[in-house]
Parts: C-alpha cells; structure tokens; sequence
C-alpha cells in the first residue's frame, strides 16, 4: 500500500486518479478535435472565400480586357476617320519640290512660271488659293512649297502631267497626312519605290500583275 502526502493510498484512490486521468485525456482530445474541425472549417471558408473573389477578379479582369480591346478599336477607326477627314482637306494641295528660295520672294509667280515653263500648263495666279514653304531651311536645298490650289480640276491638272519634270530639279507629289506619309514610306520599303504612288490620298502598290490600294500602314503588315 502506497502512501501519498503521510497518508495510506488505498484502491478507491488508485482508481479514482485513474478517472481524473481518463477525464483530463478525454477533455483534451476534445478540445484538440474541436480545434482541429474549427481549423479546417475556418480553412475551408478560407478556401471558398478565396475561390469566389478569384473566379469575380477573373470575370471582372476579363470584361475590362473586352472593354479595353473594344475602346481601343473605336479608338483605331476613329484615328482612320479624322485621317480620312484630314487629307481630304489637302485634296487640293500639292507640294513642290526644287523651286529656288529667295527671301521676300513671290511663290505664287514662281510657280505660275514653273508651271509654264516646265509643263506648258499656264494658269493665272488667281488659280492659286495660297502657298508656303514647309521645313526647316537646312543647308543650299530649297525647301518644299505647299500650294492649295482654288479648283481640284486645276491641281489635276498640274499633277497628271508631273512625269514631264522627269530629269529635272522640280518633283511634284500630294500633300499627304503624317499617317498615309507613313504608309508610303512604309510600302515603298516593302514593294520597291518604283511600285508605289499615291493618287487622292490613297497609297498605290503594283505587284504580281495587280494594283492595291492603302490608307492604313496595318494593311501592310498583313
């Protein structure tokens, strides 16, 4: 017989610690199982919560990419209609090339001569709406002339006849925009300069045999 604290430990003690002990082990397995089953529940809304706002941050990311790719298509062919809209402003102008600069100089005459004298085309200078020169003056080389001419027949006219300045100093082309400037620039590298023009504002190309027409540097990407 044991003794605990001076006293005889008898078999009613023996068992009734054995009791506390299979109480306390219960108790705490409990605790321990309630525990783990708020651990998991709390990881499952976790997980839920987790899926949910990845599946709404999906949806949501997704329809903003739909939204921006649709703005920035109107934004494209917005670009492409106040392009449109820009060179048929210019329809008709034409830039000229090699004409001599003179300070106090009267371009309105000098072209009429140009005119005269190179094309045998003669027009008075009240066919002429204005003129100016464009660039920075760099160096001897004359800078270019823009004319806007009264009449689209009169500028026609001085354009479809430009192959007669061929060996000389002057050239004659359309006053692009900044865009179809571009798009010539563009396809002249590709197709060759010899296979490209401009007519009305639209980039010409001749290969295989066909004729195609470009007003969007994207056409030739493709």
């Amino acid at each position: 017989m044991s003794q605990r604290s001076g006293k005889p430990v008898t078999r009613q003690d023996t068992t009734s610690d054995s009791h506390m002990d299979e109480t306390e082990t219960n108790i705490s397995k409990n605790i321990l199982e309630k525990m783990d089953k708020q651990h998991s529940d709390f990881l499952r809304r976790l997980e839920e919560k987790f899926n949910t706002f990845s599946s709404q941050f999906t949806e949501q990311l997704l329809s903003v990419r739909t939204e921006v790719d649709t703005t920035k298509k109107q934004v494209s062919e917005l670009e492409y209609k106040i392009d449109d809209l820009e060179q048929y402003t210019r329809r008709n102008n034409l830039r000229i090339f090699g004409v001599t600069e003179e300070r106090n100089e009267n371009k309105d005459v000098k072209l009429k001569q140009l005119f005269e004298s190179k094309l045998g085309i003669k027009i008075n200078t009240v066919d002429i709406d204005r003129s100016h020169r464009v660039g920075k003056n760099v160096g001897p080389r004359p800078r270019a002339i823009i004319v806007k001419f009264v009449s689209y027949r009169v500028r026609q006219q001085i354009f479809n006849n430009k192959k007669r300045l061929k060996g000389t100093e002057f050239t004659i082309k359309e006053d692009l925009t900044k865009n179809r400037s571009e798009v010539l620039a563009a396809a002249s590298e590709k197709f060759g300069r010899q296979q490209v023009w401009s007519i009305d504002g639209r980039i010409m190309v001749s290969t295989g045999g066909k004729k195609f027409a470009f007003t969007r540097r994207s056409e030739i990407d493709k």
